[in-house]
């Protein structure tokens, strides 16, 4: 049996929606928040990488990644009321942050909402408003236990997708040693095929990370 991709569940639940409780347009909102996850994930793997004599025009590229990715969690948090209701942001605990790559002391009193932060350089930290992440007692409270089996559905066409990709990338790897490494004549074309492998090997880390996250 084929591995659904995330754009098949989608659709799937879609063509279900108000039967048996499915909220309309909840689908389509969690999925546009999951592929905002991914994209905190492939900048957050991108500025630890970055070099610290990056230059001006790589720096601004991640200056306005950043800028653009917290305009999506901005747009992202303000709709979550219309599918998890008016208080689902109610007595969340603030170890919902994510703290990877904010030394202790830092994070004080930066947010002033758990998802929603004021400071764009936190883009990639900010965990954002999925039904799971508010907790499954939480999720039943607010009548939000539909929205969290579609999430999980979500998730799992998201690391299907994550895998296929895997599995592209190491296959154009291993086309890449048997072609352009192992038949490199000189320095410059071993050094243009090593280019090749650590350009494929940043996107298979980028692919793994987020299969990772997925299965968390």
């Amino acid at each position: 049996m084929t591995a659904q991709t995330t754009k098949l569940i989608e659709m799937d639940i879609i063509s279900n929606q108000g039967l048996d409780g499915h909220m309309c347009g909840a689908a389509t909102w969690m999925a546009r928040v999951l592929k905002a996850e991914e994209s905190q994930i492939i900048l957050a793997i991108d500025v630890h990488h970055i070099h610290a004599r990056a230059t001006e025009t790589q720096r601004l590229s991640i200056a306005r990644w950043q800028d653009c990715l917290q305009m999506q969690i901005d747009q992202l948090c303000e709709s979550a009321s219309q599918f998890l209701g008016e208080d689902w942001n109610e007595d969340i605990s603030d170890n919902l942050i994510s703290t990877t790559d904010i030394d202790e002391g830092d994070g004080e009193d930066v947010f002033s909402d758990t998802f929603h932060p004021q400071d764009p350089n936190y883009s990639d930290a900010v965990v954002l408003p999925l039904p799971s992440y508010l907790g499954m007692q939480q999720a039943d409270r607010l009548g939000l236990l539909i929205m969290v089996d579609q999430e999980l559905r979500l998730r799992e066409g998201q690391a299907n997708d994550a895998l296929h990709e895997l599995r592209v990338l190491l296959a154009h790897k291993a086309v890449i040693f048997w072609t352009d490494v192992r038949h490199a004549g000189t320095y410059n074309m071993t050094t243009r095929a090593w280019g090749k492998v650590g350009s494929v090997d940043v996107r298979v880390q980028r692919h793994a990370a987020i299969y990772c996250w997925c299965r968390k």
